[in-house]
């Protein structure tokens, strides 16, 4: 399949789902693909940019094509294990000069919290909202799939 019509067929309001999986599959397939490419691509327009010596450079292609490289500066990230207690003595007044706590929930789930003191969980309901995330799609060809199936029938 094309991508053009794998496209088509995602817009086809009269296409079975099992078309649109099929043409959903290879473009998602095709997307994968692009992904390795263009940091294959990446890898090849980040030396020249860093050797620019801007922070950030514009380098045109064929066209109306361009591309924007932005050098960031190195920044510092906390080593593993790292106790905001410690850091607290060790830096004394400095400490919320330098850091800040951000709080976040050990366990996520209402479920988790059920084995609290009520006092905890009521606590916990004026703190906390309750977000309903998207089911998680993926997709993909299972090339041989169909032979077999058919093989075995």
């Amino acid at each position: 399949m094309k991508i053009e019509e794998a496209r088509s067929v995602l817009r086809d309001h009269a296409a079975t789902l099992s078309e649109k999986i099929a043409a959903a599959a290879v473009l998602w397939a095709l997307v994968e693909e692009c992904k390795k490419d263009l940091d294959l691509f990446k890898e090849i327009v980040r030396p020249i940019a860093v050797k620019d010596g801007r922070t950030t450079v514009y380098l045109e292609g064929d066209g109306l094509s361009q591309c924007k490289v932005v050098i960031s500066h190195p920044t510092l990230v906390l080593n593993p294990g790292l106790r905001e207690v410690t850091e607290r003595d060790a830096l004394g007044e400095h400490f919320d000069d330098i850091y800040k706590v951000n709080l976040s929930l050990v366990q996520s789930s209402a479920e988790d919290l059920a084995r609290y003191p009520r006092w905890v969980q009521a606590h916990m309901a004026t703190v906390t909202s309750v977000v309903v995330h998207p089911p998680r799609v993926s997709i993909r060809h299972l090339s041989g799939v169909e032979e077999i199936k058919t093989d075995s029938q």
